[in-house]
């Protein structure tokens, strides 16, 4: 069973595009910078994967007060915490005793209060500017990503990879004109018959000429089961259309499936909360629906930044059986974990690769361990990123979230990842091949000099470095691969030579 507190838990999520834009949940209520800073300091001290010393933190927060003009000072005393301004007397407060969160942060905060009031930097500054850059300077050197999110982009970050109450349509701006790019299926829009090229002119009463596609977009978003009511303008439909919905759960898409010759390749774009759904109904889909029999799949990771780690554990999940997916170890004693694969696979015996390159991170490169270390599957690219720690989301009262790493990554064959990378069986990191027809000598000649390498050294990624790009040689390769059962049978036994006692084909 999995703690509540790992199912709400993500991999930091390297880069990520939002089509449209987010919807503002209710604000809070005023949040002091007290109450922020002592969220902050013990859920850090309490989680944080290495020892968390709140005293050093504060202290960094308010130092990096610095940054708000030149001339602002901050000094620390045996006996007062202080900050001063050139053109204006000091600000300063009694030192707390002891290195306790809650003291610290709540000296922090006076501090913080006494200079906004009094100091000219500071006067007029919002009260969530000033609260975000101490929070920042709190989880600046920790590590890169334990950090602080401002509402703004903890929305962002939560509809990425939750999802969001909407209708299911996509905007396009033409002209001055706000018409509908696609309608997603079974979702609102489509059962109200909305259409691509309809023109919205209305929500909920406002007439949105003039509005920005973010701002229509904000408006189309809201709380899951509330009404929405649009007026559209229709090509060949001489009157206005009204339309009323109720907003549904809408979970960006995140894998696409190519069925050719055999050959299934499933591209995860991110792990987020339909993931697992969508790969269970490609591969569930009747053989009469196919047109083929899948005889070898090619899941496609390259540029995936991660994503929530029940998702990838349960994509994992699908193609092994009884098998070590991962282990996570911490302070926190949650942190202290073991993922296995339940009895039963999908596909079972159909030969398998995955694609991975230099932007494949977090719980993508989780999937590619597993699959790669229980010898399921043969690993083609170039070196993954190198993400081999755990953050669990806190949100905070003023609707921010705080991420904090509070567990390293261990494979089933317990490489510790964060900082290395996956290494592929078959490397294209830098050869490039124009024609199909190359591929089989460039594999087995080009390559060999790379082969010997160890998968869980510097060499091996020096051998193969991280790329950016997504060459289409990757997938010629892949196709190649599971059509050569030697080939296949080696690279995978490459990979996986290395699964050490830590895994077990019987977890229990």
């Amino acid at each position: 069973m999995v703690p509540a507190i790992l199912r709400r838990t993500l991999f930091a999520v390297l880069c990520l595009t939002i089509v449209g834009c987010v919807p503002a949940p209710q604000e809070p209520g005023p949040v002091s910078s007290g109450t922020l800073f002592t969220a902050a300091l013990a859920n850090l001290e309490d989680k944080y994967v290495d020892p968390f010393d709140p005293k050093s933190k504060m202290i960094a927060g308010l130092r990096a007060l610095e940054n708000v003009d030149s001339s602002v000072e901050f000094r620390l005393s045996r006996q007062y915490l202080e900050i001063s301004q050139e053109v204006a007397p000091p600000v300063k407060i009694p030192r707390p005793m002891g290195n306790g969160a809650a003291n610290w942060a709540d000296a922090g905060a006076r501090l913080l209060n006494s200079a906004r009031a009094e100091m000219p930097a500071f006067v007029g500054m919002p009260t969530w500017k000033l609260n975000q850059i101490v929070l920042d300077g709190i989880t600046a050197n920790l590590d890169r990503y334990s950090r602080y999110l401002p509402p703004h982009q903890a929305r962002k970050s939560r509809e990425k990879r939750e999802g969001f109450g909407g209708i299911g349509i996509h905007i396009e701006k033409s002209g001055s004109r706000t018409v509908i790019g696609k309608v997603l299926p079974e979702l609102p829009g489509e059962a109200a018959d909305l259409r691509v090229e309809d023109e919205i002119t209305h929500i909920d009463g406002d007439a949105i000429e003039g509005w920005s596609i973010y701002d229509v977009a904000l408006k189309l978003r809201g709380p899951v089961d509330k009404p929405i009511d649009l007026v559209l303008r229709r090509p060949a439909v001489p009157r206005a259309l009204k339309k009323t919905m109720r907003r549904k759960p809408v979970i960006p898409r995140s894998v696409s499936a190519i069925l050719k010759d055999g050959i299934l390749k499933l591209e995860i774009s991110i792990f987020n909360e339909g993931t697992v759904r969508s790969i269970e109904r490609i591969l569930q889909a009747p053989r009469d629906t196919r047109t083929q029999q899948i005889r070898g799949v090619i899941l496609d990771l390259r540029n995936n930044p991660g994503g929530l780690l029940q998702e990838a554990i349960d994509t994992a999940d699908l193609f092994l059986n009884k098998a070590r997916i991962i282990s996570t170890r911490g302070r926190h004693t949650e942190s202290m974990q073991q993922f296995d694969a339940e009895p039963g696979e999908m596909l079972p015996e159909t030969p398998m690769a995955v694609l991975i390159n230099g932007r494949t991170a977090s719980s993508a490169e989780i999937v590619a361990l597993a699959l790669r270390d229980n010898g399921r599957a043969v690993i083609i690219g170039s070196t993954s990123y190198g993400k081999g720690t755990v953050q669990t989301i806190i949100g905070m009262p003023d609707l921010g979230d705080l991420n904090i790493t509070w567990a390293r990554i261990h494979a089933p064959s317990d490489q510790v990842l964060d900082g290395q990378g996956i290494v592929p069986a078959l490397c294209n990191s830098d050869v490039r091949w124009t024609e199909e027809r190359e591929i089989p000598s460039k594999i087995f000649n080009g390559l060999a000099k790379y082969r010997g390498s160890p998968h869980f050294s510097a060499a091996g990624k020096t051998a193969c470095p991280p790329n950016k790009e997504r060459p289409v040689a990757d997938v010629a390769i892949a196709r190649f691969t599971l059509s050569n059962r030697m080939l296949y049978r080696a690279a995978t036994a490459s990979g996986s030579k290395q699964v050490s006692r830590h895994n077990t084909n019987d977890p229990g």
